[in-house]
């Protein structure tokens, strides 16, 4: 049984470590598919953030629930990037990383995921499995936090 918590982190989903090209990452494609997913959803572009000079997408989404999600795609060259959720719950995340999964990324297995907690201990990524409900996802994220947070 999971023990869920309201604890809140940084969540981010990348493309395979071995093959960062995967998702042939294109921003405004991105921000195209957040707006199709979630209505109302606000993107904003950004260039030249931090000292590799990314370029980025800031983005807020409405989640069923009616909680709004606040996040940051980063792509560091061209066709390769990060899709960060911050202040996020493993609930809130999930959303996130089954629409990213499903109807984004070209194959469903094709997503790992860490967290600043993780980052902060040396875990590094885990993949996200293929298949799975947001609340099976949300699951994984949860056993994650549990694993990294002591």
């Amino acid at each position: 049984m999971t023990i869920w918590t309201d604890r809140r982190t940084t969540f981010v989903f990348t493309p395979p470590s071995d093959d960062a090209t995967a998702w042939s990452l294109e921003l405004d494609a991105l921000a195209a598919h957040l707006k199709r997913e979630f209505p109302g959803a606000w993107t904003k572009p950004e260039q030249q953030l931090g000292p590799g000079l990314a370029n980025g997408l800031s983005f807020e989404v409405q989640l069923p629930d009616g909680a709004w999600l606040r996040g940051l795609a980063t792509q560091v060259r061209a066709d390769s990037g990060a899709v960060s959720v911050m202040d996020a719950t493993a609930r809130e995340a999930a959303v996130l990383a089954v629409s990213l999964r499903d109807n984004f990324v070209p194959a469903s297995n094709l997503i790992e995921f860490y967290s600043d907690l993780g980052v902060e201990i040396g875990h590094g990524p885990d993949p996200l499995p293929a298949q799975g409900s947001v609340e099976e996802i949300a699951t994984v994220l949860q056993g994650h936090l549990d694993t990294v947070d002591d």
